[in-house]
């Protein structure tokens, strides 16, 4: 019982989308109070306030919201995120580094609006899409390879979960191993069947 008036309280302000979208789908769109602008793209938050992200924020519109959590993920400004710690509130970060973290990412989340069991229903979910998608790809005759990247301007690799997807489709990663970057400018990777990332 204590837990559902502990999440009832919830007014969570969602800076990544990757957790707005796990929130929607296991069913806890009414605890969010804000969304960055990037957000309507993956799930359905249309009538939300729109934010900025982790990378450019306006501080005095997060608060308006009155937030008592703020979630963030990396890749992020670390100027950003040092404002929302100096105010009275809790905020998140999630790093998934690979399939597995974000399934318990995915699990975290449930838990904190009291839906640990839909939470279990979208891992069980998004492992059986993966498996119909490494089954199709067993039977392609040509294995592509795949750029990863997280963030042109500064340029960011890809997390390795990104390369564990491409290579559950039998193919295979590429990109700048671990390289973070300024100005935009390419550089030269190694091909490689799995990506380093910070």
């Amino acid at each position: 019982m204590e837990k559902r008036k502990s999440a009832a309280a919830l007014r969570i302000v969602s800076l990544a989308p990757s957790a707005t979208s796990i929130l929607c789908a296991v069913g806890a769109k009414k605890w969010l109070a804000g969304v960055t602008k990037w957000c309507a793209l993956v799930a359905p938050v249309n009538g939300l306030p729109k934010l900025g992200d982790c990378w450019s924020l306006d501080l005095a519109e997060v608060l308006k919201l009155k937030p008592t959590l703020v979630i963030g993920s990396v890749p992020y400004k670390q100027e950003t995120v040092a404002k929302l710690l100096a105010q009275p509130l809790t905020f998140l970060a999630m790093n998934p580094r690979t399939l597995g973290d974000v399934e318990n990412d995915i699990r975290m989340l449930a838990r904190l609006v009291d839906r640990g069991k839909q939470g279990e229903r979208v891992v069980g979910w998004m492992r059986t899409e993966f498996e119909k998608v490494a089954t199709k790809a067993r039977r392609a005759k040509e294995r592509l390879r795949v750029y990863c990247e997280a963030w042109p301007n500064p340029r960011i690799s890809s997390p390795p979960w990104v390369a564990e997807l491409v290579k559950r489709r039998n193919d295979r990663a590429t990109g700048p191993e671990g390289f973070r970057g300024t100005g935009g400018r390419s550089t030269a990777g190694r091909d490689r069947a799995g990506m380093g990332g910070d």
